[in-house]
């Protein structure tokens, strides 16, 4: 599990709590692309979200947030997580 700390609230991230549905063609490799997609989704509103934060502490730890389902794209890419 990746996480972060701000504001004094976890956030954590789950790697292996992505359930994929719907996916005619279940191999390997373009699930991982689907859930390297689904991150990047996910790293680009919590940048969004970092962007309108006017606090400096909330607007940090968003785009640590935003580091970290960037680096689960990554590694999903090279097919790393379970």
């Amino acid at each position: 599990m990746i996480g972060s700390r701000f504001g004094g609230a976890a956030i954590a991230v789950r790697p292996n709590s992505f359930v994929h549905m719907g996916l005619a063609n279940n191999n390997k490799e373009e699930t991982a692309m689907t859930r390297a997609d689904h991150y990047r989704q996910h790293a680009m509103e919590a940048e969004q979200q970092a962007n309108r934060a006017s606090d400096p502490d909330a607007k940090e730890g968003l785009q640590e947030i935003a580091r970290e389902w960037r680096e689960l794209a990554e590694l999903a890419e090279r097919g790393a997580l379970a």
